[in-house]
């Protein structure tokens, strides 16, 4: 049938369409891998827009209900990034009035994204779309592009089966989501077309054609064309072909820069090496560099995945060591604390709530220098400590000099002291020390300190006794019990 702009749309011929049975890609298969029914309708609706051919791949009446993507994609949603390998724009129009449309620029985001089986809300390294790229991204009238804006997260970078469009933060925004919303707002339902411009071998082994009714030229080639019209589509094909290798050599640049693999670039830099590259490729312009592009944007992005993984497996140990780290480090301060008298006496189940405590502060608030900080706590409170002990020692052995607190014994007597539980004899080495009212040097050189000056703790040895003589033990009254000293029971 006829079509706007002065176009007709010829029936496949049945030679074209067994070149697509035997040929195209867009059939499923089915568990044994035969081809089944072609994924494509036999009949694709096309339009033309711009003196370009486009074909729907999507369309939408809002007497449908909630949009099922089964039913509504004109082909299997499997294969549209196939389709859309050899396409270069994204036409989305609304069906009740068809001026009311955007046209994505030839080979930018959204036909990249649709490549990738991804929905066209975001970039093809999932950063937003704000108001002003969309108007560098989209062409249109300007109320339609104002739904094109939306900002990026992990909740909307869907696939196709989910979703088309997903204009997040964006009121007006474009929402075309399976089973949940169609239209120029979220929540609402429209009539909605998408359509993608297939290259022109695509269209004649689908077996459609599109001529312009006109009269034919002296001089038209025998294709149709004309010589200003075949260098007009190579110079065009030049061009974007030209865009297209650039924004490759960005993002090749940019993967390389973020694994290391490059030196990082500044604006300047990569803008030096981008203008050398557009030169390079202008001398030798051909279809591969923008595939060898792609070949090697893939290997580096490959590298990414795995360092990511390895990286993120050596972060994962790196906060569970840091946050033990973080608590065993908080019980010593809790203890040194307690041990200090600043704080009350921690129960076992006092101490544990605060442990936990910690251990969610850590995690809430995890940093490399987190362990750090609180080790450092640690020894400030370490050193006060100490400094606490020497200043209660020295001022105990300045009250013990100044006031000559009187003794039973002197230095050097020999005396009987309690040590591990049985009394041994020894020698007064040392008064006063510490606190200590007596340090006695017993068997071995070892050193036995005196609590107190009383007869459970210290009493005079027997003067007929040898010095380091044998032992007793204590009683469970805190007598004394004979043992290889003699058969005396108390000595008081």
């Amino acid at each position: 049938g006829s079509i706007p702009g002065g176009f007709e749309l010829r029936r496949p011929t049945k030679g074209a369409m067994k070149h697509y049975q035997s040929t195209s890609t867009l059939f499923s298969r089915d568990g044994k891998g035969e081809r089944m029914a072609p994924a494509v309708k036999a009949h694709l609706k096309t339009i033309v827009h711009k003196q370009r051919l486009f074909f729907r791949i999507f369309g939408y009446e809002p007497t449908q209900g909630k949009p099922d993507f089964d039913r509504l994609c004109d082909a299997a949603i499997e294969d549209i990034p196939h389709l859309a390998k050899g396409a270069t724009r994204v036409h989305i129009r609304s069906t009740v009035d068809p001026n009311y449309h955007v046209t994505s620029k030839a080979n930018s985001h959204p036909i990249m994204r649709l490549r990738q089986g991804r929905s066209m809300n975001m970039t093809t390294i999932g950063h937003s779309i704000t108001p002003a790229d969309a108007k560098k991204i989209w062409d249109g009238p300007e109320e339609a592009v104002e739904h094109m804006w939306a900002e990026a997260s992990v909740h909307t970078n869907h696939s196709l089966e989910y979703s088309f469009y997903s204009a997040a933060g964006n009121v007006h925004g474009l929402h075309i989501i399976n089973r949940d919303c169609c239209g120029w707002g979220k929540g609402k339902f429209d009539g909605i077309e998408i359509f993608i411009d297939p290259p022109s071998n695509w269209v004649s082994k689908l077996g459609y054609a599109a001529e312009k009714k006109r009269v034919k030229s002296p001089a038209e080639t025998h294709s149709g064309k004309s010589t200003e019209a075949l260098e007009e589509e190579i110079a065009t094909y030049r061009h974007e072909g030209l865009n297209c290798y650039t924004n490759y050599e960005q993002t090749k640049l940019i993967v390389q820069e973020s694994i290391g693999k490059i030196p990082r670039l500044t604006p300047e830099s990569l803008s030096n090496k981008l203008t050398d590259a557009r030169k390079g490729a202008e001398s030798a312009m051909h279809p591969s560099l923008c595939l060898d592009q792609v070949i090697e944007i893939m290997k580096d992005l490959d590298m990414t995945i795995a360092a990511y993984r390895r990286y993120g497996k050596e972060l994962k140990e790196y906060k569970q060591h840091t946050v033990s780290a973080h608590v065993i480090t908080e019980q010593m301060r809790l203890i040194l604390l307690e041990h200090m008298q600043q704080i009350p006496r921690l129960s076992k189940e006092g101490l544990r709530a605060k442990l936990d405590e910690a251990k969610i502060n850590a995690k809430k608030f995890l940093e490399p220098t987190l362990a750090v900080n609180q080790q450092k706590m640690l020894l400030k409170d370490l050193e006060q400590a100490i400094k606490i002990y020497h200043e209660q020692g020295e001022r105990l052995e300045m009250i013990t000099s100044k006031y000559h607190l009187p003794l039973r014994f002197q230095l050097g007597d020999p005396v009987m002291v309690t040590y591990e539980g049985h009394w041994t004899q020894g020698v007064i080495d040392k008064i006063w020390e510490m606190g200590y009212p007596y340090r006695v040097r017993i068997g071995g050189g070892q050193m036995a300190w005196v609590t107190e000056d009383v007869d459970l703790e210290i009493r005079a040895a027997d003067i007929d006794e040898p010095h380091g003589g044998g032992s007793g033990s204590i009683g469970p009254h805190g007598g004394y019990e004979p043992g290889d000293l003699g058969d005396d029971d108390e000595d008081d």
